[in-house]
């Protein structure tokens, strides 16, 4: 979905829509950053998992290397959202 997409289903110009899509990032990289968790109603949850150091490989040489310890984010989608894709199959 493009931010054009959404500027025209809300009615709004696509500047306007660009502000309210930014502004929602910004505030979720900065709950997750200070809590770890961002909670947004009928979307979902975001929530930040640490990944310990482990073996990897690339996979455009097969060669083996050490995928450093990291900070990853992980989403659990709102049940109404669940329930809408389970309905479709």
């Amino acid at each position: 979905m493009k931010t054009i997409d959404i500027a025209k289903a809300c009615g709004v110009s696509h500047d306007s829509a660009t502000k309210v899509i930014d502004f929602i990032v910004k505030e979720l990289e900065r709950e997750l950053a200070e809590n770890g968790i961002c909670r947004i109603k009928k979307l979902g949850t975001f929530k930040t998992v640490s990944r310990k150091e482990h073996k990897g490989c690339n996979l455009r040489t097969g060669e083996s290397i050490v995928v450093p310890a990291h900070v990853s984010i992980k989403f659990n989608p709102a049940d109404a959202i669940k329930k809408h894709l389970n309905d479709k199959q």
